[in-house]
């Protein structure tokens, strides 16, 4: 499986030399543009712990797509991506990773609209600004998904109210990294005093 890997991987590089490319498409109403890029990374300690550490070589291939539909009273947008990270001296480290990222709009009148998003993640690789300072020791994988939903009603063209719902969930493979879910529910208004002065309030 390694060779094939390698051998998928040269082959990839050749084909793009060592760049990104995109294609774009008209798929009915709406624009779907095609990415793939390849890159390669050195990595000094690819354990993310301060003893035992190990170097390795990761080469990356990742292939991606956008499809974009705007309507007059609505909006679809869709963004997904997958790669695949491959250590060439620590094959058990080898691994998949993709995002998918769906946001739709919809203007029900010309007082009342609605926003839906939702962004699923999948790593195994745990690169964040925490762990830069040890926060957490070694590899693990995680599932991550935010979704929010918010509806907004225009009283007047100064006063709007903003009602939203969100839930977090986050999943980790490492029993010393506790799993987590959050929802959070709220209000928000909105007045625009003049061109210069807004009031929030939540």
């Amino acid at each position: 499986m390694r060779k094939i890997e390698i051998v998928c991987m040269i082959a990839l590089v050749a084909f793009l030399g060592f760049a990104q490319k995109s294609f774009a498409l008209a798929i009915g109403e709406g624009d779907l543009t095609i990415r793939a890029n390849t890159s390669g990374t050195y990595d000094n300690n690819v354990t993310y712990v301060d003893s035992s550490e190990k170097d390795d070589f990761i080469s990356t291939v990742g292939v991606g797509a956008d499809y974009l539909f705007e309507g007059k009273t609505r909006s679809l947008k869709f963004t997904g991506n997958l790669q695949r990270n491959i250590f060439w001296d620590n094959d058990d480290f080898s691994n998949t990773a993709g995002d998918l990222r769906v946001e739709f709009k919809n203007e029900f009148t010309a007082y009342d609209r609605m926003t839906v998003r939702d962004v699923f993640i999948h790593a195994e690789d745990p690169r964040s600004f925490e762990d830069s300072f040890g926060r957490s020791q070694g590899r693990y994988s995680y599932y991550r998904n935010n979704f929010d939903i918010d509806y907004t009603h225009d009283f007047t063209q100064q006063f709007s109210l903003r009602s939203y719902y969100a839930n977090d969930i986050s999943e980790y493979s490492r029993v010393d990294l506790r799993d987590s879910m959050l929802h959070n529910i709220g209000f928000e208004g909105f007045y625009q005093w003049n061109s210069e002065t807004s009031f929030v309030g939540t």
